[in-house]
């Protein structure tokens, strides 16, 4: 193997564990929107209080801004958020 093989071998590999690292990320930002969905439909649905409401909103509305800007990927579901919505949206 010459080293320009190795070189290309070893950026593949950076690449590999970039895609790895990129699918995680997706999958816990996916998992961090539906949990808070839930937990605002839940406390809604059963008329309990829930402390910084408005920080949870706020964290929602980042995340969204962070999911358009992230190029897709093929097994990405979708983030798309209705402020009309009554239900969640569970992304599992």
């Amino acid at each position: 193997m010459d080293s320009n093989e190795h070189v290309k071998l070893a950026a593949f590999q950076e690449l590999q564990d970039a895609l790895k690292i990129k699918r995680v990320n997706d999958e816990l930002l996916e998992f961090l929107t539906s949990s808070l969905r839930w937990l605002m439909h839940y406390s809604k649905k059963n008329n309990l209080p829930l402390p910084e409401k408005d920080r949870i909103v706020d964290i929602l509305d980042r995340v969204m801004i962070i999911a358009a800007k992230l190029p897709p990927t093929r097994n990405q579901h979708d983030f798309k958020h209705s402020e009309d919505s009554t239900e969640p949206i569970f992304l599992f």
